[in-house]
């Protein structure tokens, strides 16, 4: 075989090379951002049920017994919704690497 022929096999395989490392690439690329959606949906799930027991646990203190004395509905009167709704849970409580952003 002439060189010219040698470089050109070898210039084929490097590119077919290539060719598979960017299919790796893409699939690895979009496995990630499969398992960054799943993190995110966890993520919103663990702090929407940690509403869920602040706001039952708010019902149960001390400071919903006042509002025990009068009679009760079904649903908190809105000072107890607005708190609610703005209730954040501490740096401490919240899961590892959980922002705001996510």
């Amino acid at each position: 075989m002439t060189q010219a022929r040698l470089s050109r096999a070898n210039l084929a395989a490097c590119q077919r090379q290539v060719e598979e490392l960017q299919n790796g690439l893409a699939k690895l690329r979009k496995e990630n951002e499969k398992k960054g959606d799943r993190l995110r949906t966890l993520r919103e799930t663990l702090a929407s049920r940690r509403r869920s027991i602040s706001a039952a646990k708010l019902q149960t203190s001390p400071t919903s017994a006042i509002h025990s004395a009068t009679p009760s509905t079904s649903s908190p009167s809105s000072l107890e919704a607005e708190h609610l709704s703005t209730y954040h849970l501490p740096s401490h409580e919240r899961a590892p690497g959980w922002s705001r952003s996510s």
